[in-house]
């Protein structure tokens, strides 16, 4: 019985999850060598959608961070100097960081 579970589990792995993300790591050349286990196994950040007033008390290991429960809305469009700074960002991307941009949204005034 418990044979027959951990070769169902790991079939189910395997087409499930290990053959379309080994197609992805392909297609935008990741490394193609390594497996999935390897690459989770080396991640030196991992960052968790979670908060500690919302969780139950765990402990973290080092290279694990909770960011707190993350809200998606409607993209509004950049302003001009952003737009400008982003198309001209070159090949390795940018990065924008705000702190206490949500804030405002928080004290509205009635």
């Amino acid at each position: 019985m418990n044979f027959g579970a951990y070769f169902g589990m790991r079939l189910l792995k395997n087409f499930a999850f290990d053959r379309p993300l080994n197609a992805l790591k392909v297609k935008y050349n990741i490394k193609p060598e390594r497996t999935l286990q390897e690459a989770v196994g080396d991640a030196e950040l991992v960052i968790i959608t979670a908060d500690f007033a919302l969780e139950y008390a765990q402990p973290l290991l080092p290279g694990h961070v909770m960011v707190g429960p993350l809200n998606v809305k409607e993209a509004a469009p950049l302003p001009p100097d952003l737009e400008e700074f982003v198309s001209n960002s070159g090949g390795h991307g940018f990065i924008i960081v705000a702190f206490g941009s949500n804030m405002a949204s928080v004290f509205q005034e009635n």
